[in-house]
């Protein structure tokens, strides 16, 4: 893990003095990680989370790991970890902590920056990634399914398969392989795996689909290309219902970064993406917009979606006003209301 980290004894070793390093991270020279490690500060040290760039949260993760090493022999990353070094999506609120494993039972122990775990950890399951010890990318997989909440278990497993060159299917097996074994956690894993789609574009993408199963809607087609009488293609929706002419997209910041060009303005995406909604529109769809802060309540998702699954079915435009004449059944499939 190529990444600059300090010791107390190579600063001093620079001509700082215990009570100039002590200065030098008041003043935001350097950051200390843990006790005797310290990196140099970066621009997001002085910036709110919500100005970091793309990848900002997993590299300053990164550093922690760094700043772990050398680990205790048949100590590995893993979990959230491990997910960072393969690549996975993880909650940004883990990444204040490292998760290492190591072979046991037991307990494990936390500090303020490290949770460790002992469980089974059969030598098959770590390689050397980034050049350090980690669980490979099926056991990261099924721990991270195992122990998230299911839309950000759902959203790694689709990273997962997404990223396979071989589509995935292969390692989903493998997956759910590793589960024979009786553990706690196998239940909502299995159910992960088993709604694991590739298809699904990015995290967001991932969690709003499975906040959709949470809150019993009919699962969608992903992907959707929806074309004007003449076969010309207006666009390509995230989510959708065809038999309520509904259309869902989900909203993230890289939603708007992905499709930028040279000389193309932010500005200038939104009022294409607005443009393109306005035609859906004008071929008799309903367009609904899902952000981060929607997929916290599965039962308003629930409600917006059913309305929308009303005045679809109707016929009337979005902004008119109709009685629910359709309610979606305990087991997630839309029928008329009697």
């Amino acid at each position: 893990m190529d990444l600059e980290i300090f010791s107390t004894a190579s600063l001093l070793g620079q001509g700082f003095t215990t009570a100039s390093l002590r200065r030098a991270c008041a003043h935001g020279e350097f950051v200390r990680l843990r006790r005797g490690k310290y990196r140099r500060a970066r621009p997001s040290d002085r910036q709110p989370v919500t100005q970091w760039p793309p990848g900002e949260a997993e590299l300053r993760h990164c550093f922690l790991m760094a700043a772990a090493l050398p680990m205790a022999d048949g100590t590995v990353f893993s979990h959230h970890s491990a997910g960072v070094l393969h690549g996975l999506p993880v909650p940004f609120g883990d990444l204040a902590v490292i998760a290492t494993l190591r072979d046991g039972s037991g307990q494990g122990t936390s500090s303020r920056s490290r949770k460790l775990r002992r469980a089974a950890l059969p030598d098959s399951d770590v390689i050397t990634e980034h050049g350090v010890p980690v669980t490979t990318l099926v056991r990261t997989v099924v721990d991270l399914t195992r122990t998230l909440a299911f839309p950000d278990g759902v959203a790694a497993a689709d990273a997962a398969l997404r990223a396979d060159p071989a589509g995935g299917e292969e390692l989903r097996a493998q997956c759910l392989a590793a589960l024979r074994a009786r553990q706690t956690g196998n239940t909502m894993a299995r159910r992960a795996l088993t709604f694991a789609d590739r298809r699904s574009e990015s995290p967001g993408e991932s969690r709003c689909r499975a906040t959709f199963a949470l809150a019993g809607v009919p699962e969608p087609t992903l992907q959707f290309e929806v074309r004007d009488g003449r076969r010309e293609l207006i666009g390509r929706a995230d989510f959708c219902w065809e038999r309520y002419r509904v259309l869902g997209e989900y909203d993230g910041t890289v939603k708007y970064g992905r499709d930028l060009a040279p000389g193309l303005s932010i500005e200038d995406i939104v009022f294409r993406e607005k443009a393109r909604e306005n035609r859906l529109r004008e071929q008799g769809w309903q367009v609904l917009r899902f952000v981060a802060a929607d997929l916290r309540d599965p039962a308003q998702v629930r409600a917006r979606l059913e309305r929308a699954f009303t005045r679809g079915s109707a016929g009337v435009p979005a902004t008119g006003s109709t009685s629910s004449r359709w309610h979606l059944s305990p087991a997630g499939v839309a029928a008329p209301a009697r």
